[in-house]
C-alpha cells in the first residue's frame, strides 16, 4: 500500500514506544552505564519467562539530567511489564492514582518518574510503599531522579531506603554519539547515509535518538515509494514536500 504524502508526515510526528532495545548508552566509561541495560534485561526476562525477579533487583534508582534517558527506561520497563502481562503501575508527579496507592490491587511493578518533583503527600505514600515492597521482594520498585541521592533534598527515610537499592547514573548522549548511533541504525537497515543527514536530522528535528531513528525509518519507506536514493535532497522533501 502506498503512503500519501500526509501520512508520511504523521509517521515522522508518531513518538515511538519506548523499548530496552531503542535506547542507547552514552559512551561515558562508567560502571554504572555497562550494567543499567543488562540488569533491565534481566528483569524483563524473568518476567516473560513467568519468573519472579532476583530480591537484590527489586530496587532500583535511574538518575540523570533531563534527555539522560531515565523516563525512556521507565516507560520501557512498563511495556516490558505489559507485554508479560504483570499488574503494573506507572506513578508521575501529581498523579491522581497517589491516593489510590495504599486502596488498589498489588501491582508486581511500580514505576515512579521523577522523584525530586514528588510533594510531601506523595513522598509519604512512596515511604509506604517501600516498606510495602521490602517484605514482598518479588515487586520490582524502580524510581527515577534528576539527581544523584545526596543531591535529592527529599525525606531521610526515603533517601535512605533509595540507597539500599541499586542507583544507576545516566548521562546524554553527545551529538557525536547520537550521529554515530543514527549511522549505526541505518547500517542494520542495508542503508548507507552521506554525511550530511544525520547532522541535518540533529539540527532540523525532535533530538531525542528514538524519534531521530523513527524519522530515518520513515525516510527509507519515501525512498523506496519514490524510487529515489537516500540523500539530503529527499530528506528535505519529505518534511517539505512543497
Amino acid at each position: 500500500m502506498k503512503l500519501n504524502q500526509q501520512q508520511f508526515t504523521l509517521d515522522i510526528l508518531k513518538s515511538p514506544i519506548p523499548s530496552l532495545a531503542n535506547f542507547v548508552l552514552s559512551n561515558v566509561p562508567q560502571l554504572e552505564s555497562v550494567c543499567v541495560r543488562t540488569i533491565l534485561e534481566k528483569i524483563s526476562s524473568n518476567w516473560h519467562a513467568g519468573k519472579t525477579i532476583p530480591p537484590e533487583l527489586n530496587l532500583i534508582y535511574l538518575w540523570g539530567a533531563n534527555g539522560s534517558g531515565k523516563s525512556h527506561l521507565l516507560k520501557a520497563l512498563f511495556e516490558e511489564a505489559k507485554g508479560a502481562n504483570l499488574p503494573t503501575l506507572f506513578l508521575t508527579p501529581s498523579s491522581p492514582l497517589w491516593s489510590t496507592l495504599q486502596t488498589a490491587p498489588q501491582k508486581l511493578a511500580y514505576l515512579i518518574d521523577d522523584i525530586h518533583l514528588l510533594n510531601s503527600t506523595e513522598l509519604s505514600q512512596l515511604f509506604k510503599l517501600m516498606i510495602d515492597t521490602k517484605s514482598s521482594p518479588e515487586i520490582l520498585l524502580c524510581i527515577s531522579g534528576a539527581h544523584s541521592i545526596k543531591g535529592l533534598h527529599i525525606r531521610e527515610d526515603v533517601s535512605s531506603r533509595l540507597a539500599s537499592g541499586i542507583n544507576f547514573s545516566l548521562q546524554i548522549l553527545s551529538d557525536t554519539e547520537k550521529i554515530c548511533a543514527i549511522q549505526e541504525a541505518a547500517l542494520a537497515r542495508g542503508l548507507h547515509l552521506s554525511d550530511d543527514i544525520a547532522p541535518w536530522l540533529l539540527k532540523n528535528c525532535p533530538r531525542d535518538l528514538p524519534s531521530l531513528i523513527n524519522i530515518l525509518e520513515v525516510l527509507d519507506q519515501y525512498s523506496l515509494q519514490t524510487k529515489r536514493p537516500i540523500n539530503l535532497s529527499l530528506l528535505r522533501d519529505l518534511f517539505n514536500p512543497n
